[in-house]
């Protein structure tokens, strides 16, 4: 029975019975057993080895005539190594200038750019910047000292006041916050992140079985609730009716964040930029579902991480058409390249290495990031524009073997032959 459609006109489809007549190595021999088209045979044994044959170069070869003879198959196949091996050895290697990467904007891409195989003119990039936590800032201290450098004097009384702003805006006659009971507050919160219970009310509780008495001994339920609904980072009556910044109440403490770790830590040479999600369940215009992550449903936020796993900047997702660039860039990057645009701006001119996957790489990107002197690697959708053509075909690629192209901007494409399979759709495009 055929189990997929070959030719609907002929009566060769999905469910067709057929009589079995002959068995060979690549092909069966049948003819239709039943219906309209039943005792036809409308393949000969020669044109059914071609149709299965037909992704194997055969060179002029005329004579299928018997395909069940192992020796005649054998001699195609060899013929058909002996093309790829010919394809391989009639590369060219084509010398390049030396490399230039002077011109702040150049991340123009021309449609058809010049791809070579070449395999000299290694540049050596000098990467000569610190690397790890500033000792200045963390020498000697205790974890709540490092804690005090990311939330300094500075971000606590912004939040003191504008909480308190609030509080004396909406009227309900709650009192003052003060700096004592805000950073009571902050600590709660990290102890219910890993001292979970059924409700957040249970630290409260009286029962000596579910009671946490540092909790309750240095806060009252009501407040720690007053403070839960007061507490504020930015003023509501100064967000501007043009606004379009959905996180304008939370945008200084994350910009100060950002700020701070940057200052207290120099990123590693090697750097990644991806998505991750922070578990949220509740009604948020920000929350995003994504079907392949362990978390699927939270708001998405984009990482800058280092090997340590240190995270260097953040930035939350907010949809698309949130991404401010400059309207000149905005023709040629796409809402992953604005990422990576942003991203990147504080490791320019450093020869930082960053390491990205598919939904963000493309050759501008690449070229934009090589002109400032930033180093780049990643995955590829096969479908991006501007890729080179010419590749070796994936049937000429065994186990092991790999093919590439280089521009003269030192834009590098892959295509790897991992286990017994070409990794068709991804390549890799790199900017060393």
């Amino acid at each position: 029975m055929l189990l997929r459609n070959l030719d609907l006109k002929a009566g060769l489809c999905n469910g067709t019975r057929m009589k079995v007549c002959a068995l060979h190595n690549n092909y069966i021999d049948a003819k239709v057993f039943t219906g309209v088209s039943g005792g036809k045979q409308y393949y000969t044994a020669a044109e059914a080895a071609k149709i299965i044959l037909e992704d194997i170069p055969l060179g002029d070869s005329s004579d299928l005539s018997d395909y069940s003879d192992d020796k005649n198959f054998e001699l195609d196949k060899l013929q058909a190594e002996q093309q790829c091996n010919d394809e391989l050895s009639n590369q060219v290697e084509v010398d390049v200038s030396e490399y230039d990467f002077s011109g702040k904007n150049d991340y123009n891409v021309e449609q058809y750019r010049k791809w070579s195989k070449i395999e000299k003119n290694e540049f050596v990039s000098s990467f000569s910047q610190p690397e790890g936590p500033v000792k200045v800032h963390f020498a000697d201290q205790k974890p709540v000292d490092s804690f005090l450098k990311y939330f300094d004097n500075e971000i606590m009384d912004s939040i003191l006041f504008q909480s308190n702003l609030y509080i004396n805006q909406t009227q309900k006659g709650d009192s003052a916050l003060s700096k004592a009971e805000l950073f009571a507050f902050m600590g709660f919160n990290m102890v219910m992140g890993y001292h979970e219970l059924p409700s957040w009310k249970h630290y409260w509780n009286g029962e000596q079985d579910s009671s946490v008495p540092f909790i309750s001994n240095a806060l009252s339920r009501d407040r720690f609730l007053q403070i839960l609904s007061n507490i504020h980072v930015n003023d509501n009556n100064a967000d501007p009716d043009t606004n379009t910044d959905k996180l304008y109440k939370m945008r200084p403490l994350i910009d100060s964040l950002n700020k701070k770790f940057t200052e207290l830590y120099s990123a590693l040479r090697s750097v990644s930029i991806n998505e991750s999600m922070i578990l949220f369940k509740g009604r948020s215009s920000l929350r995003q579902y994504i079907s392949v992550k362990p978390i699927k449903r939270g708001y998405k936020l984009w990482s800058l991480a280092d090997m340590d796993g240190y995270l260097y900047k953040l930035e939350v997702y907010q949809g698309k058409d949130s991404c401010r660039i400059d309207p000149a860039m905005s023709k040629y990057f796409g809402l992953g390249e604005k990422v990576i645009y942003q991203m990147t701006k504080s490791l320019q001119r450093k020869f930082h290495e960053v390491f990205i996957d598919y939904y963000f790489t493309s050759v501008p990107l690449m070229k934009y990031l090589i002109s400032h002197q930033v180093l780049s690697c990643g995955t590829l959708r096969t479908k991006r524009k501007y890729l080179p053509q010419d590749f070796i075909k994936d049937r000429c690629l065994k186990r092991g073997d790999f093919d590439y192209r280089i521009s003269k901007d030192r834009i590098v494409v892959f295509t790897i032959c991992n286990a017994y399979r070409v990794l068709a759709r991804k390549k890799i495009l790199t900017a060393f």
